[in-house]
């Protein structure tokens, strides 16, 4: 019986969750406007490994007013955006207008604003009415601030 506890607990502490880049872009003024883009961020990692469609049904996204589940029947459909806003969502949502993170934790990950754009999970505070985005450059994130209406995939 020990010997099982013994392999259960060295498996538990092996295993390694996959942390996978969905957070492309977001928008944090108005305080109407608030919303971030989901989409699988292409890498050579992997370009070709999400074709499916996945169901974000009861996933959480954190933020500093606290965590919100999502509600509704969204999915992320292959390499198409998927916008997650107040409407979709469940519990305390909120993107501060200066500074704030957002994770999704289902993915395992994390974005931190504002912050310099060359470290990884760091992005610029976009102003009112715009949108910071990211593009994938040999699995290096470039963040670029442009007008925001509507979200849009930047490439």
């Amino acid at each position: 019986m020990k010997y099982c506890f013994f392999l259960v607990m060295m498996v538990s502490l092996s295993a390694n969750p996959i942390m996978i880049e969905v957070i492309n872009e977001f928008q944090v003024a108005p305080f109407d406007s608030e919303r971030v883009e989901l989409r699988y961020l292409e890498t050579s990692t992997y370009d070709s490994l999400f074709t499916n469609t996945l169901p974000l049904y009861n996933f959480a996204v954190s933020t500093p007013a606290g965590t919100a589940i999502i509600d509704t029947n969204i999915s992320l459909v292959s390499m198409e955006p998927t916008v997650i806003d107040r409407s979709v969502l469940t519990g305390n949502f909120g993107l501060p207008d200066d500074s704030g993170f957002i994770k999704i934790v289902e993915f395992y990950d994390s974005l931190y604003y504002p912050g310099p754009v060359t470290v990884w999970q760091h992005a610029p505070t976009p102003p009112v009415f715009c949108s910071a985005l990211t593009g994938m450059l040999r699995n290096f994130s470039i963040w670029n601030v442009r007008p925001s209406s509507p979200m849009r995939s930047w490439r």
